[in-house]
């Protein structure tokens, strides 16, 4: 076998084994398992949205600790994002494996659900990581973005309710915020959107209008 075939069946393999593994995993989670990793998860989002490492690494051990005691330990789609998490060595190491497990999180509550009533959804920015975007799970609607914090909280816009009184409603365009300072910036060049209806709502902090070239 050619080598680089060979390396790039490896590495299909193990996505498929790692899929596999995720989805066994997530048929034995409970709600109530569910509740628990999830609880972490947003300290995790909290803590990088304030550019804070050390909280980010202690939420990322709280996650593990939690995972733990659940069906999800075995699960590598849950489980090793956040150990990377938590030996990040700085905000950029942590937010990249934030998004993967990000992603993990959002999924696990669609096919399984949460135990009470509490609201989640997923918010994306688009500019995240060179401007190849990223999803993020949050508590509510006022976007708090892990992947710029401080620098730009608001940048973003809520994509989807996945728990809560009404799940499954998709937010589109409609609720979004990105900082500003006193001017308004193209819509269609942040969300892609074909047509300009209105202004993005205005939010608090400051920005000089270089976000929209901001690398991560």
């Amino acid at each position: 076998m050619i080598p680089q075939t060979k390396t790039l069946w490896l590495a299909l393999m193990a996505f498929a084994t790692m899929l596999t593994g995720s989805l066994q995993a997530q048929q034995h989670l409970s709600a109530h398992d569910v509740d628990s990793i999830v609880a972490p998860y947003l300290k995790i989002q909290h803590a990088l949205t304030q550019d804070d490492i050390e909280q980010t690494h202690q939420a990322a051990k709280d996650y593990l600790n939690a995972l733990q005691a659940t069906e999800g330990e075995g699960n590598p789609a849950l489980r090793q994002p956040a150990e990377s998490i938590a030996a990040a060595q700085d905000l950029a190491a942590a937010r990249q494996p934030f998004a993967t497990l990000s992603h993990t999180v959002a999924q696990l509550v669609k096919e399984v659900g949460v135990s009470d009533d509490q609201s989640l959804y997923v918010a994306h920015c688009p500019m995240a990581f060179s401007g190849k975007g990223a999803d993020w799970v949050q508590a509510d609607q006022k976007i708090a973005n892990p992947y710029f914090g401080r620098k730009m909280l608001h940048c973003g816009a809520v994509q989807e309710q996945i728990a809560g009184e009404g799940k499954g409603k998709t937010q589109g365009n409609s609720m979004h915020g990105h900082d500003m300072d006193g001017h308004h910036m193209n819509h269609d060049a942040m969300h892609g959107s074909a047509d300009h209806a209105g202004h993005m709502a205005m939010s608090e902090g400051g920005c000089d209008g270089s976000c929209c070239g901001a690398k991560m």
